[in-house]
């Protein structure tokens, strides 16, 4: 809309890259990953702007940024996301035929994205805290009135009708195992992020 598609591209690859960084968890690991992501991705965009000539620096590089991503895989899911991301990011920058002074510029709007990514986060997560393992408790609840239903229903069925519907609860009761082991995975991750005791965290466990 504002006559940059230039711009515009590189900020959301930023953005969009950003929040592939987050991996789950703890909210500081999370935060840790997508600061990584907006710090590093954009100098490595501007040197594979910089090796877009030169086939054999090219390949050079980018046999040293996939060895590197592969060995940060032993942080962790951080490390396998930034790895994956880092790879990428200078495949782009390779390919972009531009003007040290303009690749400068596109690693400068892909930061400007990545960092308006972390900022609506960080924003939504301070507003919001347990937002997320809210939902998660709801879904569980509401996977029980599914399951309850069903099984209500099953009496006013006949023989054939039954055996279709036992299935159905088999699926249902299998749905609601996941989303409660889904919500106790949350719950977990936001307790190893509260220091000392919260009545909150508490009430919910």
């Amino acid at each position: 809309m504002m006559g940059h598609p230039a711009a515009a591209l590189f900020a959301g690859i930023g953005a969009l890259n950003a929040s592939i960084a987050d991996a789950g968890g703890p909210y500081r690991q999370r935060l840790r990953a997508m600061g990584l992501c907006a710090l590093i991705m954009p100098f490595l965009l501007f040197a594979g702007r910089q090796s877009h000539h030169g086939w054999l620096v090219a390949t050079t590089m980018i046999v040293a940024v996939a060895v590197l991503g592969a060995m940060a895989r032993g942080l962790g899911q951080t490390g396998t996301s930034l790895g994956l991301i880092a790879g990428l990011v200078f495949l782009v920058g390779a390919e972009v035929p531009a003007p040290p002074r303009e690749a400068v510029m596109l690693a400068g709007f892909y930061a400007g994205g990545a960092i308006w990514t972390l900022f609506v986060v960080v924003v939504l997560w301070r507003l919001r805290p347990y937002k997320r393992l809210e939902l998660e408790v709801a879904a569980c609840f509401g996977q029980v009135e599914q399951l309850l239903e069903q099984v209500r229903s099953l009496a006013s069925l006949e023989a054939a009708a039954g055996r279709s519907r036992h299935r159905q609860i088999e699926r249902q009761h299998r749905a609601l195992r996941d989303a409660i082991e889904t919500a106790r995975k949350t719950l977990g991750a936001t307790r190893a992020t509260v220091d000392g005791l919260s009545p909150t965290i508490g009430r919910l466990l």
